[in-house]
């Protein structure tokens, strides 16, 4: 048996459909960052030019504080961020790698200090991960959690991460809390990939090989209102950056690693599957034609597996003695029976008499073949 590969490409088609003038249905993955610009004293900074930036593509949005010292930036995909913040009179203010999950609301307050704006404070690494915006209970696995936890050496499926979640089972599917397994909702990149009669997944799951996933969020307990079930399970791709980055993944499960069943009193069958996934993204550039740094990006991968095995099979075939009517090993335990009178056959053994034709016809269902320890019939 073999198993071709699957192909899967993915782009920015925004402008596509903003061309055709499509709208879209689904749940948001966009997040938002939020806080609150103070001095040492603890009194709200208002009109602080306060600026979002992510750091994989320069994308900029620059908002103003309000009267309390407020600010929020809505809309933003997945990814790392920097905020900074500049007002009359403060050191400037500077927040890099601030790790962005989808559908998330982070808090990244500022107490910024008295000096001149030329004077820049950096502060490297991410705000809390607590979730202090919302009531919603969730389980976020990254990339790097597909790339570096075990997996199943029969096929790299994204359900052996997101199973190791608290509150999720998988009996009969996905049961997350006690619900049913026709309770959960699932989307990419916010488009529904649900059955749309069982409100299970559909039967590829998401799409793609797990090295295309960015994170999957599991939410298991108090949604918002955008999700109508119990649980939510949001994929999100990855996508192409200001720099070139990919992976390359190879792996191979053998009968060399085969333990021998409890069944076999050979070595094991032949086994031999193949698995590998290749993947790259980037800034569209054509020399001399058009530099899509900042602007236009790219994400693309392939990935599939080659699967073959060799299967024993084990059949109760007749005897010789049983070939020429001689059933009396059976005795007591299958007895035979005349179907012509009813009368069971003496000692189980079918008399080799012309009125006993299914004695002949039997016969001629078997030919015997010469194999090793007379152990295969041919039908």
């Amino acid at each position: 048996m073999e198993v071709r590969s699957s192909f899967f490409a993915s782009t920015s088609i925004a402008g596509l459909l903003a061309l055709t003038g499509v709208v879209l249905q689904g749940q948001a993955t966009q997040s938002s960052i939020l806080g609150n610009i103070t001095d040492a004293s603890g009194s709200a900074v208002p009109n602080a030019n306060v600026t979002v930036k992510n750091e994989g593509t320069n994308l900029e949005r620059t908002i103003v504080t309000d009267a309390s010292g407020d600010y929020r930036v809505s809309g933003l995909e997945t990814g790392f961020y920097q905020v900074s913040v500049v007002a009359s009179g403060f050191k400037t203010f500077e927040q890099t790698r601030i790790d962005l999950a989808s559908a998330q609301v982070k808090r990244v307050d500022v107490r910024l200090e008295i000096g001149s704006v030329d004077t820049r404070i950096t502060v490297a690494g991410d705000a809390s991960q607590v979730e202090t915006e919302t009531a919603t209970l969730s389980n976020l696995k990254t990339s790097r959690d597909f790339a570096q936890l075990p997996l199943s050496i029969y096929g790299r499926g994204w359900a052996n991460i997101t199973n190791v979640t608290a509150g999720v089972q998988s009996a009969s599917g996905f049961e997350v809390n006690g619900a049913r397994d026709t309770a959960n909702n699932f989307t990419t990149d916010g488009i529904s990939y649900n059955d749309i009669i069982s409100s299970r997944n559909t039967p590829n799951g998401f799409s793609g090989d797990i090295e295309n996933f960015q994170e999957i969020k599991i939410v298991t307990a108090n949604s918002s209102a955008e999700y109508a079930q119990v649980a939510q399970f949001a994929a999100v791709s990855k996508s192409g950056t200001n720099e070139l980055h990919g992976s390359l993944y190879w792996g191979n499960f053998n009968s060399m690693f085969s333990a021998r069943s409890w069944a076999d009193t050979e070595k094991p069958s032949f086994t031999n599957h193949n698995m590998f996934a290749v993947n790259g993204g980037g800034p569209v550039y054509i020399p001399h034609l058009y530099d899509g740094r900042n602007r236009t990006f790219f994400f693309v991968s392939y990935s599939g597996a080659r699967y073959r095995i060799g299967n024993r099979t084990y059949a109760i075939v007749p005897t010789a003695a049983m070939r020429s009517g001689d059933f009396s090993a059976l005795a007591g335990t299958i007895n035979l029976v005349d179907p012509l009178n009813g009368q069971p056959f003496s000692n189980n053994i079918i008399p080799a008499a012309p009125s006993v034709r299914c004695l002949k016809r039997f016969r001629t269902w078997f030919t015997r073949t010469q194999t090793n320890r007379d152990r295969a019939i041919s039908v």
